[in-house]
């Protein structure tokens, strides 16, 4: 076959897994491929494996139950030449997990395509996966040669351009916006970029200059879902800026990167998780900015039927571990309460609260957002004496929450406290009121004895050295 003429395959697999290759093996061959295995290093076993693994185009990790052990950590072997790949600096393979069987997708390739090969009748699915990697280096090098070198220059026209920003040569065609997205991936837009704000902006004026606007984005949004297919989400591929990614996904979000996206949040946050955490801001941007692309896929409680995808269910397990996190425990709240996988009921709010008092701002905001009409009186008071009950700490919390929400706790002389928040204040509601006296009565009670006891200290320690105390009707 023409097409696989020279390109080479490393084939990774667990020492007992060899004879179960063997087959899949033959065939590659048979097909026009170049294969190599850590079995073919001789002597210098690291330098020899990562000289092999970097002249390859393809690194398929295959995979069975015994690739795995009883945690899904993926099997030492395996590891180690998955290492070597990410280790090397000069190498353009494209990872492609491959299931022997059905088993677990260890964490370190989640973010891939898997491709299941059960029976050899299964042999050219994996043909086709190949043939797409072919074919999309085909076209980044035909975009931009130096760019799987990972040369970063910007083309001339870029440097010069006073006036016009680049775009793809013919908005009408497909072929052109695909070449135009690997370029903007590649970051060889950053000029233009850099003049219109963001990704969107780039695209919507390319679009909008078109002599025909509306086959413009048909074209863009075809070449979109081709890049999307070939898209490896890896926090290791940095011949892709995944960020300009992940704002192509938030704004255009076709079917197709949902898996995808949500793979990639997984894999961030297993990263994040490990200490030390190596460039942490950054990967805590990119899975900020995951979570949002992921929200455009799901901004409504979906129907039962696909509530039960697994790819939902994964959403949904990625924003219940953050409720827990400093950094998106708010962001998950919300989003939790706005696919009605979370109730806001008193336990349930007390809960929160005490997980995490941050929980407190996105609880109060929420209490207040008209569109889902729960910004009643009762509900935020109801707040405020769970933080009563909490200690001064915990009322000192939510006074800075209302703050940050734009509002103000006002209490003051007055018989009942108020929440003033938008220049509108809430009073607390009758119900509430025995719960807020028979805390704060007592609070108050033992304030004056404390303040009492220091005066008596004060009036004491004055006497014994002789001065005056001044009386409280001075």
């Amino acid at each position: 076959m023409e097409a696989v003429k020279g390109q080479r395959i490393f084939l990774s697999f667990a020492a007992t897994d060899h004879p179960r290759v063997m087959p899949l093996s033959n065939w590659l061959l048979e097909q026009g491929f170049e294969l190599s295995t850590g079995d073919d290093v001789t002597s210098d076993k690291s330098r020899e494996q990562l000289d092999l693994i970097q002249k390859a185009n393809f690194f398929l990790a295959c995979l069975t139950q015994d690739s795995l052990d009883e945690h899904g950590k993926i099997e030492k072997k395996i590891k180690r030449e998955l290492n070597l790949l990410w280790k090397g600096t000069d190498n353009e393979a494209f990872v492609i997990p491959v299931r022997l069987e059905a088993c677990e997708i260890p964490e370190t390739l989640q973010a891939f395509q898997h491709v299941d090969v059960f029976q050899s009748e299964d042999f050219p699915a994996l043909l086709d996966q190949l043939l797409a990697g072919i074919e999309r280096r085909r076209q980044l090098r035909e975009a931009f040669p130096d760019f799987l070198t990972g040369a970063k220059s910007l083309p001339d026209t870029e440097l010069d351009s006073e006036e016009g920003i680049d775009g793809p040569s013919d908005p009408l065609s497909v072929s052109a916006w695909h070449v135009d997205i690997l370029r903007l991936l590649a970051g060889k837009r950053e000029y233009s970029l850099e003049r219109l704000g963001d990704v969107e902006e780039y695209i919507e004026v390319n679009i909008a200059e078109a002599d025909d606007p509306s086959e413009a984005r048909v074209a863009f949004e075809t070449a979109l879902e081709k890049v999307i297919q070939t898209w490896q989400p890896s926090i290791l591929d940095e011949h892709v800026n995944q960020t300009y990614m992940l704002e192509l996904l938030t704004r255009y979000s076709l079917e197709s990167g949902r898996e995808k996206v949500i793979a990639f949040a997984w894999t961030l946050k297993r990263a994040l998780g490990r200490e030390p955490v190596a460039d942490a801001e950054r990967l805590k941007d990119l899975y900020e900015s995951a979570l949002v692309a992921i929200e455009n896929y799901h901004v409504t409680p979906p129907e039962p039927t696909r509530k039960t995808w697994t790819s939902y269910q994964t959403y949904i397990e990625l924003l219940q571990e953050d409720l827990s996190s400093t950094d998106f425990c708010g962001y998950a709240l919300k989003r939790l309460v706005e696919l009605k996988e979370k109730s806001l009921e008193h336990e349930e709010i007390k809960n929160l609260i005490n997980q995490n008092p941050k929980n407190l701002v996105p609880l109060i905001q929420l209490m207040l957002d008209p569109v889902r009409q729960s910004a009643t009186t009762p509900r935020l008071m109801e707040i405020y004496i769970i933080c009563l009950e909490g200690g001064d700490k915990l009322e000192r919390e939510f006074e800075t929450a209302v703050v940050t929400c734009g509002g103000e706790l006002r209490r003051d002389d007055q018989e009942v406290p108020q929440i003033c928040i938008n220049q509108t204040c809430f009073d607390l509601p009758e119900e509430f009121a025995s719960l807020y006296y028979a805390i704060t009565l007592p609070r108050a009670n033992q304030e004056g004895l404390e303040t009492d006891k220091k005066m008596e200290a004060a009036a004491a320690a004055a006497a014994s050295t002789g001065r005056s105390w001044p009386s409280t009707d001075e």
